[in-house]
């Protein structure tokens, strides 16, 4: 038995031994064929796209294209197109790493410095937006100082985003003697409010101090602006946002400014009053966000010192009933004809929007977000002469917008009331939630589109009249 089984051993360790060595020239024969192939599909790609469509583009065009992708981006974190195209095929990336266009945006927050590197150097002398992001800590402070000193002055747009006050006063400190001839929006934003802190760091008064001749768009969040940049850095400012009403002041040294925005605004006594009179000829937009308001009649106290003959839109959030302790004069802003209420807090709303109406008598577009009964009150009420009845407030308005999903009973209601004032709508933007579905609810807005031509609103109604340009501070070029 146990020679038999020594045999078998010898037998099977024969055909093992014969078997590999006839598997080892077809597996080297292999092996062969396999870096034959992975070449020939090499070329076979290499020669598949030079026969495509896009390869026969001019190297022009093609960079052109991608620069358009490049531009359509939306946030700046949302794509990274100039990383995808370069990494498509050779002929591609030797065109992409040719367009300095693609790597202008420069990312603090999550960028390595080698990557900083490589946009700084493949954006070559093309103006570049750089967006920093400073928390508690700040890494590598020193290799990034080092290496974006020498390329401050061809930031076209900067975003500085602090938790602490110092850490935003540092980065402006890189323009110190600095001349931006491309800078045209600038973005700084304070986190930790600076009244909490206990810092005597400064900016240093020369920061900008050989001009920035397109600085067109300025926003300044949490911090003031008096704190950051030189008053005379202001003149060229068509587009600001701040919210600190201390930042009022700097409003006397913007006389090109044409869009305000004032962003979670608290409104102050000891600020408001007195002061003086805030002229701004060229002023066509204002949007005013109230946070907190300490005391009546406060918005009222601004506006009654603001001088904005042009002004064309005001848009209004979150503002309490008592912000406006009397009207304005009929005449104060003769060009508004665009209003935008968002909300109106308390129970008197109904009364302050008759105080808008009646400072505001010539808006032919409205927008109203906020409880319809107010709205209906104000619409509904009229003036007889000689028997006719006309609308006693916003007799000009032929554009209602209602953003808020409201019952068309209720629209139905209030177009009715405005049509029994002798005023008529001609178009009704409504926002409609899932009952617009029912029978009942269709029939309803068919008999609203008898009186005005409606139109579904969608998505975020204050894209509607907030310019573009709000949403990135980016101002594009010309």
């Amino acid at each position: 038995m146990r020679e038999c089984l020594q045999h078998r051993i010898l037998s099977i360790s024969a055909q093992m031994n014969e078997i590999e060595a006839t598997r080892a020239p077809l597996l080297s024969q292999l092996a062969g064929l396999d870096v034959a192939l992975k070449a020939l599909q090499i070329e076979y790609n290499t020669v598949m796209n030079q026969a495509s469509p896009i390869a026969s583009l001019p190297n022009e065009v093609l960079a052109d294209i991608f620069e358009i992708l490049h531009a359509s981006e939306g946030a700046p974190r949302m794509g990274r197109s100039e990383v995808c195209v370069s990494h498509v095929t050779s002929h591609w990336r030797q065109v992409a790493l040719g367009t300095p266009k693609l790597w202008t945006r420069i990312f603090r927050a999550h960028m390595l410095l080698e990557q900083m590197e490589a946009y700084l150097e493949r954006s070559k002398i093309v103006p570049i937006d750089l967006h920093v992001e400073s928390g508690h800590m700040s890494v590598n402070a020193d290799s990034y100082t080092e290496l974006i000193r020498p390329h401050m002055a061809r930031c076209r747009h900067l975003s500085i985003h602090a938790y602490y006050s110092d850490h935003l006063f540092a980065q402006l400190n890189l323009l110190a003697g600095q001349r931006a001839p491309f800078l045209r929006s600038l973005e700084l934003v304070c986190t930790k409010f600076p009244d909490l802190e206990h810092s005597e760091f400064h900016v240093s008064p020369d920061v900008l101090s050989g001009g920035a001749p397109l600085l067109t768009a300025l926003r300044v969040h949490a911090i003031t602006v008096q704190r950051c940049l030189s008053l005379s850095t202001l003149q060229t400012v068509k587009m600001m946002s701040f919210s600190n009403l201390k930042d009022a002041y700097t409003m006397y040294h913007t006389p090109n400014l044409s869009h305000l925005r004032l962003e979670s605004l608290l409104l102050d006594e000891e600020l408001l009053s007195p002061m003086p009179p805030i002229v701004l000829p060229h002023l066509v937009m204002l949007s005013i966000y109230v946070e907190d308001i300490v005391g009546p009649g406060h918005l009222s106290k601004f506006l009654q010192a603001l001088s904005a003959p042009s002004l064309e839109t005001l848009f209004l959030r979150d503002v309490p009933d008592d912000a406006v302790s009397e009207p304005l004069s009929p005449a104060k802003f003769p060009a508004l004809r665009y209003l935008v209420i968002s909300s109106i807090h308390d129970d008197g709303s109904a009364s302050a929007i008759r105080k808008f109406a009646v400072g505001c008598p010539y808006i032919t577009h409205l927008t109203y977000s906020d409880d319809l009964a107010f709205l209906r009150t104000v619409l509904a009420a009229r003036s007889v002469n000689s028997g006719v009845s006309t609308p006693k407030y916003w007799p000009n308005l032929h554009t209602l917008s209602l953003p808020k999903n409201v019952e068309g009973e209720e629209i139905l209601r209030m177009v009715l009331s405005r049509e029994d004032a002798g005023g008529r709508l001609q178009k009704l933007g409504v926002g409609r939630g899932d009952a617009s579905d029912s029978v009942m609810d269709k029939s309803i807005w068919r008999e609203i589109d008898k009186h005005a031509e409606v139109v579904r609103i969608r998505g975020d109604y204050s894209k509607e009249v907030l310019p573009k340009a709000w949403d990135c501070w980016g101002i594009e070029d010309e």
